[in-house]
């Protein structure tokens, strides 16, 4: 066993009050026996494994040099325990500590926010230390510039990657983030997928468009397209008065909402009669692809509040949506996309699996669902 115990300082905590700094000493304490524990686990794997002389294969070796990890409580400064391992092709890589890591991936995630809100990279510096801590000062302006042609690097690499899964839902959304990139309206196309295990995974993030539905219905001619109840909804409420926006959002919800989508048609009927004489618009929002927002009525019910809105894009780039009043200047698209692409895989870790994913195999199968539920045979 490695007998030199892990060191671990935490500074640059906002605040020190007493509860501030009973928090940041037991999370030192956490971390140091954290990385102790795990060196000695390996030590132990391996306890047994002798040289020809009788030596231990793997023994403690100290601690590592001293080195500073910007985290989101502050700065973390770690010496953390050494292993040397003499087994040919081994070598001990902590997995809490990994090598050279300088930054948490919170960290990566909150510059692409910032930078997606239009902050500058002179400004980051500032913006993360009134966040993060007062001594906060690892993010001067190259630092900045580094990190994203870093991220810009990643992004190429993941965009080449082979995708051999199979999947079954597939999320589709332009996201405007704030940053100016060019003259036009800045979009970016996510398409986040539901593999047949229910886990889901971002698979792209590309500029603009590109023609996807075309692509959609060219390559994949059987794909049922669902449009998103949640767009369509907000569309039609911009084109009543706010006074009617309430009465109108309910009669809309009674519409996607309903149990059977027979019970949808005659609520769309309803809602048609209420307004098309003095609102067309708003009825012809939901007219013109009524078939479309209501095909969920042919999946599993319980992946209709699912399947039924982009929200699993929605939540994801929430904070960055664009709103209004883009920033001046113009910056990067590549960087702006690349961005995307760190906020995708920071969120990926926290996405749920879909509800009742067992209802999947029948899915790909094309077995045949009315109302949510398999529709028996005569």
């Amino acid at each position: 066993m490695n007998k030199a115990k892990a060191m671990v300082r935490i500074e640059s905590v906002q605040g020190n009050s007493v509860l501030e700094m009973m928090v940041r000493d037991a999370a030192q304490r956490m971390l140091a026996e954290a990385l102790r524990i795990e060196a000695d686990a390996y030590i132990q794997q391996a306890e047994t494994q002798r040289s020809i002389d009788g030596r231990r294969l793997v023994v403690g070796n100290g601690l590592s040099q001293e080195r500073t990890v910007q985290t989101t409580i502050g700065t973390v400064t770690v010496r953390q325990p050494r292993v040397h391992d003499r087994r040919e092709g081994e070598r001990f890589t902590s997995a809490i500590l990994p090598p050279y890591v300088r930054r948490t991936m919170q960290i990566d995630a909150m510059v692409a926010v910032l930078y997606l809100h239009g902050v500058s990279t002179t400004r980051m510096q500032a913006a993360l230390r009134s966040i993060v801590g007062e001594g906060f000062d690892a993010m001067s302006p190259a630092v900045v510039c580094s990190i994203i042609e870093r991220w810009q690097e990643l992004y190429a690499e993941w965009s080449q990657r082979s995708i051999n899964e199979r999947f079954v839902y597939i999320w589709v959304d332009g996201i405007y983030s704030r940053v100016r990139t060019s003259d036009d309206r800045p979009c970016m196309l996510v398409v986040i997928g539901c593999d047949e295990h229910g886990e889901k995974h971002m698979l792209g993030v590309v500029d603009g468009a590109l023609g996807f539905w075309a692509a959609v219905d060219k390559v994949f001619a059987s794909t049922k397209h669902q449009g998103c109840t949640v767009h369509a909804l907000r569309d039609a409420m911009d084109k009543v008065p706010k006074k009617l926006q309430d009465q109108l959002k309910q009669m809309v919800q009674n519409i996607f909402m309903a149990n059977k989508k027979q019970d949808a048609l005659e609520a769309f009927d309803v809602f048609k009669t209420t307004f098309v004489d003095k609102y067309p618009k708003a009825v012809e929002t939901i007219e013109r692809r009524v078939d479309m927002l209501l095909a969920f009525y042919d999946f599993p019910a319980a992946h209709w509040k699912s399947i039924r809105s982009t929200n699993a894009i929605e939540s994801t780039f929430a904070t960055i949506r664009r709103r209004s009043n883009q920033t001046n200047g113009h910056a990067s698209r590549e960087a702006a996309i690349a961005m995307m692409y760190v906020l995708a895989v920071h969120a990926e870790k926290t996405w749920r699996k879909l509800d009742r994913f067992d209802h999947i195999p029948d899915v790909i199968q094309g077995i045949v669902y009315e109302d949510g539920l398999l529709k028996m045979a005569a």
